[in-house]
């Protein structure tokens, strides 16, 4: 299964919006609750590189990310035990993870299923990585520990991470392909 990515200028704003929409509605809970979704942000932002919208909007996704966590933390009361100078690490951790999805544009096109899952794969797992070792490096709450024990610690939470996001994606995919048989199926009946 492939799926052609053709955003038309007139469909980018509301895809772009759409985005930002689920940034809100997912972002103030990272692993979700009982009445709220999991974090889609980095499945939004790899979605983001994907569609190859303009740069402008892989900015808004990402300060859009980043004032929910200060909405959650000040008014929802959301715990700052993650908070030090290493939280600005994700925003390279972010344009990363865009990046790496605006990459599999270019590079497979048509996107086949293999290379979609695989490319969210490793976006996803990168930014893992990243966003913990800029939180070890700049984050007092785990100065007393080794890195290895730090990612003794941290292990715990990346099939979470992960499967959250790969989720989204799965979702997304479905979604583009059940429009691809839609729009298929309508030309093939007129």
């Amino acid at each position: 299964m492939e799926i052609a990515i053709n955003i038309k200028s007139s469909n980018e704003k509301w895809i772009g919006f759409g985005f930002i929409i689920l940034i809100l509605l997912t972002r103030t809970h990272h692993f979700g609750s009982d009445i709220l979704l999991p974090d889609a942000t980095l499945a939004i932002i790899f979605l983001v590189g994907i569609f190859t919208l303009r740069l402008y909007w892989l900015v808004l996704v990402i300060i859009t990310a980043l004032l929910a966590d200060f909405y959650a933390l000040r008014i929802l009361s959301v715990s700052d035990y993650c908070m030090s100078l290493g939280y600005w690490g994700l925003i390279p951790t972010y344009l990363s993870v865009g990046g790496i999805g605006y990459f599999m544009t270019k590079r497979y096109q048509p996107i086949g299923a293999i290379y979609f899952f695989l490319g969210g794969l490793i976006a996803i797992s990168i930014a893992f990585a990243l966003s913990n070792i800029f939180w070890f490096a700049f984050s007092e709450q785990v100065s007393t520990l080794s890195f290895i024990e730090f990612v003794g610690e941290i292990k715990k939470y990346f099939l979470p991470y992960l499967g959250y996001s790969m989720f989204y994606l799965f979702v997304a995919w479905g979604s583009m392909f059940f429009l691809k048989q839609l729009t298929h199926n309508k030309k093939s009946v007129m």
